[in-house]
């Protein structure tokens, strides 16, 4: 059988109609991509030399629905220019994460009255010691470290387009994704670091609460898009809530994340979820979110998250990656028809494995091919078409009253007193400069 397009999959889906086939969303790393073109992936990752005949080979091998191949690739230009504490390159040129307290405990606060102003004052130059200096030298610095991450979104966004035009990947429409973190995991880790967050629940739960909330007008800044579009989506990669206790969950950690959510949605933006651990605890929470929220799990029962959330929710993940490391091919695909035969009927269901592997290493990428294979030639539905999120069933969501973000940082009016026709239009685009500094600075930590 023949699909009209790729990204007609996902225009179903995300729809909440029934598509013709699973589409199938999984993605090989950077790093994994430059190893298999048998390049250098230090020398790749300063310069991206390869990177496009690297995933184009990858590109005709691997028959997923959405781009295989790429993702986050960290540039070790910025770091280095910035001084990071939180991504050290090496004598060797590599690059490793280490843990960095940014806020600390007597602090909370002075965060909590602005946490945009603090991040600008405090933790940037914690963080990013090449910040930590006088006015001039920091222009420069800051000046340098835009152009070198402008100019790898440049060439990852142009690669990516340019590949998914080629093969018929689906894309996401230009502008209209992004990446945050939930508030508490943002302040547990960027800010305080896992000792430190797990000492001010037991001390100051109370303080983690409030910065929870005052964070919410600083993440939406960061998490709601220009571009809204139903194809896009807000990514948020769900950490701590496996390492902490219920209570803890219930009275810190959800409450400004399902605002967040709520929020977003009220304004066009779906988010995914990446359920990091074991949710399963916590199905009965992500149920209450808006119809339609994406979800990808690492672990759990796929029958009863099926049945939690099948009919309201996007369900993805769960094939466990390790499995193709140690399995026959023939098992490998068998592991996919059982997840396939729980998850794929009525819908809201998009085939991915429960994680991005690290490195070729990690899986054998023959099993790999084999399984998207099976997925993309045998699950095709005989009711393409119709409804699968009744959206009316499940009535309106109310928006959460978020405050405006207040900072002196960030420009708010950039008319003169005198209205003009021009006046929305160079604020809007005055603004996305903003954006595009703050984004560089933040996923930089």
């Amino acid at each position: 059988m023949m699909i009209n397009s790729k990204t007609e999959l996902f225009k179903s889906i995300y729809e909440g109609r029934i598509p013709e086939r699973v589409p199938i969303s999984a993605k090989l790393p950077f790093e994994a991509c430059i190893d298999y073109a048998g390049l250098s992936t230090v020398k790749a990752q300063w310069t991206f030399e390869g990177a496009e005949d690297a995933y184009d080979i990858l590109c005709r091998k691997i028959h997923t629905d959405a781009m295989p191949v790429g993702g986050e690739e960290k540039n070790p230009a910025v770091f280095k220019i910035l001084d990071s504490q939180g991504y050290q390159v090496t004598s060797s040129g590599s690059i490793q994460h280490s843990d960095c307290v940014t806020l600390f405990s007597e602090e909370y606060d002075h965060f909590i009255e602005n946490p945009m102003d603090f991040f600008m004052e405090k933790v940037l130059p914690r963080m990013f010691k090449g910040l930590d200096c006088d006015a001039a030298q920091r222009s420069f610095i800051l000046a340098k470290a835009s152009t070198a991450f402008n100019e790898r979104a440049v060439q990852v966004g142009q690669l990516t387009q340019k590949l998914g035009k080629k093969y018929g990947f689906f894309t996401p429409p230009a502008g209209s994704s992004a990446v945050v973190r939930a508030p508490f995991d943002l302040l547990g880790d960027f800010l305080r670091g896992f000792k430190g967050i797990s000492s001010d629940l037991r001390r100051i739960p109370e303080k983690i609460g409030m910065a929870c909330d005052a964070l919410l007008p600083f993440q939406i800044f960061r998490g709601l898009p220009q571009n809204v579009s139903v194809l896009g989506s807000t990514f948020i990669p769900l950490h701590f809530a496996g390492y902490i206790r219920p209570k803890d969950f219930e009275n810190i950690y959800w409450p400004s994340l399902k605002k967040f959510i709520e929020y977003l949605y009220c304004h066009g933006q779906v988010c995914q979820l990446f359920c990091e651990n074991d949710w399963m605890r916590y199905l009965d929470y992500l149920y209450e979110l808006p119809p339609g929220t994406r979800f990808i799990f690492e672990y759990g029962d796929a029958q009863k998250i099926k049945d939690t959330l099948g009919k309201k929710h996007i369900i993805s993940g769960l094939y466990p990656l390790t499995y193709l490391k140690t399995a026959t091919k023939q098992k490998c695909i068998d592991k996919a028809k059982e997840y396939i035969d729980i998850l794929a009927p009525g819908g809201n269901y998009i085939f991915s494995f429960d994680k991005n592997p690290l490195s070729l290493n990690s899986i054998n990428l023959e099993n790999y091919i084999a399984v998207i294979d099976y997925v993309a030639e045998n699950t095709w539905y005989t009711n393409a078409g119709e409804l699968a999120i009744d959206r009316k069933r499940y009535g309106t969501v109310a928006c959460p009253a978020i405050p405006e973000l207040k900072t002196k940082y960030l420009e708010n009016d950039f008319s003169e007193r005198d209205t003009t026709d021009i006046d929305e239009v160079m604020s809007r685009q005055l603004r996305k400069y903003d954006t595009v500094l703050m984004n560089m600075l933040l996923r930089s930590l």
